[in-house]
């Protein structure tokens, strides 16, 4: 069962309504299809890097190459806020009327 509140919160989330009882289900469906996962036993399996079993995979050294461009990076946002982006524009707000 998923509450009221963490349908608003998806909802603001996702930027999608959820208010009809068919979407209601739907979400209630696929969270009940995806918490299958829960049961797995997943004692001594080491983690993976790549779902690329077959090929070697070769990790770069991360390193900052072109510093001091936030401007440049900065002009290519439609709506800007203390020198960072805002997104996605007219978000929802986080502060929500209850429904009725």
């Amino acid at each position: 069962h998923v509450d009221a509140q963490t349908v608003q919160l998806l909802e603001r989330l996702s930027l999608v309504d959820l208010d009809s009882a068919e979407a209601h289900r739907t979400l209630e469906d696929a969270i009940e299809f995806a918490s299958q996962i829960l049961s797995v036993d997943t004692d001594g399996v080491e983690p993976l890097y790549t779902v690329l079993e077959r090929e070697r995979l070769t990790l770069r050294e991360d390193r900052v190459s072109d510093g001091n461009i936030q401007q440049d990076v900065l002009r290519n946002a439609r709506v800007t806020e203390e020198e960072n982006f805002v997104a996605p524009p007219e978000n929802i707000p986080l502060e929500q009327e209850p429904r009725k």
